[in-house]
């Protein structure tokens, strides 16, 4: 995936339009909820890489988990 200048990777801020937590490969609790959801993932795949100037968006503190009172990830 190459991202030009200028170029965006927008996250959804429908956290629904995401892949179910069940779908990624995940340890421990992966729930919606806690935020174990990927905007990219990919399961049993080799030589992939994200490339560019550009930047990745994805729209993260939709994300934050409120069993840690909504605070960013450590």
């Amino acid at each position: 995936l190459h991202i030009a200048a200028q170029g965006v990777l927008l996250g959804s801020d429908d956290g629904k339009q995401y892949y179910a937590a069940d779908a990624i490969p995940l340890h421990g609790d992966s729930t919606l909820e806690d935020g174990n959801v990927g905007q990219i993932f990919a399961v049993n795949a080799e030589n992939i890489t994200i490339e560019g100037p550009g930047m990745i968006d994805g729209r993260g503190a939709q994300f934050r988990s409120a069993v840690r009172g909504g605070a960013a990830p450590p």
